[in-house]
């Protein structure tokens, strides 16, 4: 089945080793700002936990709100190397319409990923933000591609995995 939210939000107060959790979708596209274009660009689509547990810094604007969530905004966030590319700086982005996939959204924000760059990455040609539920009305995907749970012990995330699916298990009710 497909996982709720809420599941996740039950497990984080059923566990307390885990301290919170997100969740991901995913789209790679090009980034057109009048005739500048950035290819390759991973478009992560976050849900409303993420930043509160990523190490994400916005440097320029504001994050999304609940009402970018609610109401569909097209809005997005670009990774600093993303923003100079196409804007020279991080400032002269925010309230510009870029394109992606020929559909406008307005820049909000620019933040500074620490891991941007880093393997974790690979090869493409740079990051955004999306919120998850724009990204999944849009681009065709699950609101929930990805989830991720956080925990401060590293050393428990065995046993804390198998404990976790097993619960998630049990909350979708299958029988897998």
């Amino acid at each position: 089945p497909e996982v709720k939210e809420e599941w996740l939000a039950t497990i984080v107060k059923d566990f307390p080793e885990v301290t919170g959790y997100y969740v991901t979708n995913q789209a790679t596209g090009k980034i057109n700002y009048q005739k500048k274009v950035v290819d390759n660009v991973n478009i992560t689509g976050i849900n409303r936990t993420f930043m509160g547990i990523k190490n994400f810094k916005i440097i320029a604007g504001r994050s999304f709100q609940e009402s970018d969530y609610n109401n569909f905004s097209r809005v997005m966030l670009l990774e600093e190397n993303v923003a100079k590319q196409l804007f020279k700086t991080s400032k002269s982005a925010l309230n510009k319409l870029v394109a992606v996939s020929n559909k406008e959204y307005r820049v909000i924000g620019v933040y500074k990923d620490p891991d941007a760059g880093s393997s974790l990455y690979g090869m493409g040609g740079g990051n955004a933000l999306m919120t998850n539920t724009q990204l999944a009305s849009e681009m065709g995907q699950k609101e929930v591609g990805s989830m991720y749970f956080h925990i401060e012990d590293v050393t428990q995330a065995n046993r804390l995995g198998e404990e976790l699916g097993a619960h998630l298990t049990e909350l979708s009710h299958d029988k897998g």
